[in-house]
């Protein structure tokens, strides 16, 4: 399995309900578990040491951390130039850890759905095409979470495939059992917490995202600072002027071309499953990664379905 880690996306400061409320640095991260279909997500024993100066987690050294409150966001994840899902296609996706948390003193619940999209434009409003399907949607059930900023495992009962080497992830709090989204305005408690950018490589992200400012379910994209389009940076503290981001954990598997439904098997149900994408043109079946679907295509997957793999 490869551990692919995205850690940043910028956060913006404008309106004044997207409050930033510092984490202190002794602060421990919790585990929070959720296997598609569960009642609930359940608190783990982590693994995680208590957050130092210079240490986020076990995987992210990040040196500041802070709650957020917003409840629509949308972030790039580029898992390039170099890495092990740089160059290939249609990567299974086995888990997301996602930050969730509670900025209060009273235990919080609520819903929170992740959304993970091949395609959406930070400049174009809205930001996700209204007639477009996401890779993997999901909704947590988060009840009683006392205070504090926890790693959200998200497990999908069938992984989805990554058609591609960048996609947005988008997370909406939602009150407990509906699809109204929650309130970010001033004194409501943070649900997300986020910490300064510090990775580069396989599993980045640009320093923009998309914000959900006024809070009306539309993610309005435009000219980044002027629109929901946004970025901002620590003001002050020991990551002043350093940008802010959503620590996201991807985790999943190279693709094997000719096991192309992620079921474990090279059968006739991968041709069938190959076959349907390819006829319709669908950007999953662009096996070569040249950014068309053709006979090349064919050639390859076949190639690899006779070998095996």
């Amino acid at each position: 399995m490869n551990h692919l880690v995205f850690v940043c996306a910028a956060l913006a400061s404008c309106a004044a309900a997207q409050e930033l409320l510092p984490i202190a640095p002794d602060t421990p991260i919790r585990r929070l578990v959720w296997h598609e279909g569960d009642p609930r997500a359940t608190l783990v024993d982590s693994t995680y040491a208590p957050r130092s100066p210079t240490t986020y987690d076990a995987n992210t050294p990040a040196a500041c951390a802070a709650f957020f409150r917003i409840s629509n966001v949308l972030e790039d994840v580029d898992f390039g130039p170099v890495g092990p899902w740089a160059i290939t296609r249609n990567n299974a996706l086995r888990t997301i850890s996602i930050p969730v948390a509670n900025s209060g003193t009273t235990a919080l619940s609520y819903d929170v759905r992740v959304s993970i999209w091949d395609d959406a434009d930070f400049e174009a409003s809205p930001m996700i095409a209204s007639n477009a399907t996401p890779l993997f949607r999901s909704t947590v059930p988060v009840r009683s979470l006392p205070n504090g900023a926890y790693d959200l495992v998200v497990t999908p009962t069938t992984p989805p495939a990554l058609p591609d080497t960048r996609v947005f992830v988008q997370l909406e709090f939602f009150a407990q059992g509906t699809t109204n989204q929650l309130s970010i305005s001033t004194g409501q408690p943070s649900r997300t917490y986020v910490v300064n950018i510090t990775h580069t490589g396989p599993g980045s992200t640009t320093e923009s995202w998309g914000l959900d400012s006024n809070n009306d379910r539309t993610l309005a994209g435009g000219p980044r600072g002027t629109t929901e389009h946004q970025r901002t940076s620590f003001s002050s503290g020991a990551c002043l002027n350093q940008a802010l981001c959503l620590p996201l954990i991807i985790t999943g598997d190279v693709f094997c071309t000719a096991d192309f439904n992620h079921d474990g098997r090279v059968d006739n149900a991968d041709n069938a499953a190959f076959l349907a994408r390819w006829e319709n043109g669908d950007i999953a079946a662009d096996i070569n990664g040249d950014g068309g679907v053709d006979g090349a295509d064919s050639d390859v997957f076949f190639t690899h379905r006779a070998a095996g793999c």
